[in-house]
């Protein structure tokens, strides 16, 4: 068993830490030799807790976590910057009130094709965005949901509950009132 090199020495020790792995001052460590710590104590392991922020329920889940690539960092920077870019093409034909001729893109045909790729990374904050804005077009050709990875979906999960945990509520009753302001 090998650990991916997409996960960082902050990714593995964040693994120690949450599976209760058995080393001692993880920090002091190289990546690499960390990185073979963790692959030993693992092969000494029979079960482990699940972890639900990492989607991680079993001990074959965190082998298959740490052998393939850091869901968080699938794209390398001139990638996601490359993406970032086409959302920001996009927002300007939203922005202008869905009308082509306003933008540099040839057809409608062109800007659905680069709305079907960037949907693919559905991570990035601005593919949502951007998604959700071009969904709100009265001529649309195909119906798009952004891709998100399960441990990016439970964290919006999480924030998506936070947000109605920490709203007013109001409360709406019918009938007579009648309010003074003296």
């Amino acid at each position: 068993m090998y650990i991916h090199k997409s996960h960082s020495k902050k990714d593995i020790m964040n693994v120690i830490k949450r599976f209760n792995l058995d080393i001692v001052n993880s920090q002091k460590y190289k990546k690499i030799e960390l990185s073979a710590l963790v692959v030993n104590q693992i092969n000494l392991l029979n079960e482990i807790e699940p972890c639900s922020d990492l989607c991680i329920f079993n001990l074959i889940d965190l082998i298959n976590y740490l052998q393939s690539c850091n869901p968080k960092k699938l794209l390398t920077i001139k990638e996601k910057n490359n993406i970032i870019m086409q959302c920001k093409r996009l927002k300007h034909y939203c922005i202008n009130n869905f009308n082509i001729n306003f933008t540099d893109f040839n057809d409608i045909e062109e800007l659905y094709n680069i709305a079907f790729h960037i949907n693919n990374y559905g991570d990035i904050p601005s593919v949502r965005k951007t998604i959700k804005l071009l969904m709100n077009d009265p001529n649309k050709i195909r119906t798009l949901r952004p891709i998100i990875s399960p441990i990016v979906q439970k964290e919006l999960d999480k924030k998506m509950l936070y947000k109605k945990i920490s709203y007013y509520k109001m409360e709406v009753k019918y009938g007579k009132y009648f309010i003074d302001f003296n």
